[in-house]
């Protein structure tokens, strides 16, 4: 009897032991498991990215129309008339898309988060959407996401989804809403600028509230919310670049060539920046050339 109990307890353990898993096994299994999902995150990733391309390389086919029908209209392409040379920066002072140079790395055309990019494609936005008073490049209305002022005239060519344009939110009053940093009260109208930035009283009847007491100069009051678009933006979040500088270069045929097209350059950098190569190691463009990065764009040369 006590042999068989024994035998039986010696079953058991060979029975155990096979049922286990060595640790061996265990690092397989998980080897097995972390290298699958590697698989999985990075099908997903270029899936994503090649969705995001299909998407960019159709919303520009969709703008270059556009751009046609505004020259059939205009005569001309659409061009920043603001006066300066262009310099190793863009500013204020200068034409926004004059100065966006793809074929310059100076001008950090890889960096899509500069001043150069928004503005050049804010540009770009004001005229196909109708959003900028061309005799005012400073009205307060301009790319304020609204046909407003004098833009009432302006013919739209393009029908911006909000999903293709970067908005910021200046005042989000609706209504009888209060104003932010001066100007009219809430009222159903928009109030007049604030001219010190202080907080317009709010409207009791829903009309044009009262300006604010003297200093600086507050937003307009009152209304459904003030916005401003700063760029046409691309699937990858950034700006779609826009550039006339080959225009500017053949009138001022200084340095070597810029830009690309003698009409306009469009792309987009496919979300790959490059603004300090040796602040941001990491980033795409900067372990290559400036020319290898620019094979990553999504560009009409």
């Amino acid at each position: 009897m006590t042999n068989l109990r024994c035998s039986l307890r010696r079953d058991e353990s060979v029975i155990s032991a096979r049922r286990s898993f060595t640790l061996v096994e265990l690092i397989v299994v998980l080897t097995i498991i972390f290298v699958l999902t590697g698989l999985v995150f990075t099908a997903a990733g270029f899936i994503a990215n090649k969705g995001a391309r299909a998407r960019a390389e159709s919303e520009m086919a969709a703008l270059t129309a556009a751009i046609e029908n505004y020259r059939s209209d205009n005569g001309n392409y659409p061009r920043d008339p603001t006066g300066g040379n262009c310099s190793n920066s863009c500013n204020n002072n200068q034409s926004s898309t004059d100065c966006l140079n793809a074929n310059s790395p100076a001008m950090q055309a890889g960096d899509p988060t500069s001043t150069c990019y928004q503005n050049a494609s804010r540009y770009l936005y004001g005229q196909l959407s109708g959003d900028y008073d061309n005799s005012n490049p400073t009205a307060s209305t301009n790319y304020d996401y609204l046909i407003d002022g004098n833009e009432a005239t302006n013919r739209a060519y393009f029908n911006f989804s909000p999903g293709m344009l970067s908005v910021s939110v200046i005042t989000s009053g609706k209504g009888k809403g209060p104003t932010v940093n001066g100007g009219g009260g809430g009222g159903a109208f928009t109030g007049p600028l604030g001219a010190t930035g202080a907080i317009g009283p709010i409207a009791a009847t829903g009309n044009t509230g009262p300006t604010g007491p003297s200093g600086g100069t507050g937003p307009p009051g009152g209304g459904n919310g003030t916005y401003v678009v700063n760029f046409i933006r691309d699937p990858f979040g950034y700006p779609y670049a826009y550039s006339t500088a080959y225009q500017h270069w053949i009138q001022n045929p200084t340095g070597p060539q810029a830009g690309y097209n003698p009409t306009y350059d469009m792309w987009s950098t496919a979300g790959s920046i490059c603004n300090n190569c040796s602040g941001q190691p990491s980033q795409k463009c900067c372990t290559v050339a400036q020319s290898q990065a620019e094979s990553q764009w999504i560009k009409n040369w």
